[in-house]
């Protein structure tokens, strides 16, 4: 399971972009719309697309109790 990232592209510079992180698909095409309409009032060349990041989704385990000594 990876995170999946939600791209906004505004223009060409190195600035012009956004991620957002969702934990599946779905929530980031739900997503999608709603973001992207508001945006491509103010930039009407905007893109907004979800890819897959490759970066696994860890959850931290508790520690052991005998590491707390």
């Amino acid at each position: 399971m990876t995170w999946i990232i939600l791209i906004v592209t505004l223009g060409s510079g190195p600035d012009q972009y956004a991620m957002i992180p969702f934990r599946n698909a779905k929530d980031c095409g739900n997503a999608l719309p709603a973001i992207h309409g508001a945006i491509v009032n103010e930039y009407p060349d905007a893109v907004a697309k979800c890819v897959e990041s490759g970066i696994p989704k860890v959850r931290p385990r508790a520690r052991p109790d005998h590491f707390n000594k």
